[in-house]
């Protein structure tokens, strides 16, 4: 796990009888073709389907076409370039359909998952740009984008979910990091009376602040 794949890229080597017997008809039908072209196409399609219903990638199925040899195991290709995050294949293991093998990820982009309060989430829109520091690089701020607002809410803090999309491109963001976010909401319009917090005298029974009159009022 760790290592980076391209699109195409061999992953594994397999070998299935299902395959093999499918590729076996395809390269006769396709041997064929000229002496009965009507009977072949019909044949070729259907081999063709069974192939592609089978898993095999479409320019795996045209190289063996091309090639006309039929091979013991089929090298099968990575199916998306990324960082290999998870491997469950050993050499020699029998697999069944639908077993999952590997998993791939895109790291260059990476989601942070932020907890915001319920009382915020009328600001918070898909699209809204943040902010985002990372705890491991306090002086590096990462600009980012709201994608995606969970719908429910955690009974136990009262906060949502937000999904925010930033750029990874060098890698060194890794799963699991905390983060401090901040989002860039737009204004209301709506003019308010704002004071430092260090003019507010806090009685225990209510907050108040001192305006300054002139004359010692």
């Amino acid at each position: 796990t760790g290592q980076t794949v391209r699109k195409g890229e061999p992953l594994f080597r397999v070998y299935s009888p299902d395959i093999q017997q499918a590729l076996a008809v395809l390269l006769v039908v396709s041997s064929r073709g000229q002496s009965a072209p009507a009977l072949a196409q019909s044949s070729l399609s259907g081999t063709m389907r069974r192939l592609r219903n089978l898993g095999v990638p479409e320019d795996r199925i045209q190289e063996l076409r091309d090639s006309g040899v039929n091979p013991r195991t089929i090298d099968w290709p990575s199916p998306a370039s990324g960082t290999i995050i998870s491997k469950r294949i050993i050499n020699g293991q029998r697999i069944s359909a639908g077993d999952e093998l590997y998993r791939i990820a895109d790291l260059s982009q990476v989601w942070v998952i932020a907890d915001v309060a319920e009382g915020d989430l009328a600001d918070i829109k898909p699209g809204i740009r943040t902010s985002v520091t990372f705890r491991a690089y306090m002086g590096e701020p990462v600009e980012g984008a709201v994608t995606f607002i969970y719908p429910e809410m955690r009974a136990e803090t009262r906060t949502a979910r937000v999904r925010i999309e930033v750029p990874n491109p060098d890698g060194r963001l890794k799963t699991d990091m905390y983060a401090d976010v901040v989002f860039h909401v737009e204004g209301t319009g709506i003019p308010v009376t704002a004071v430092r917090s260090g003019a507010v005298i806090d009685s225990g029974a209510r907050q108040v602040v001192l305006v300054a009159k002139g004359e010692g009022r």
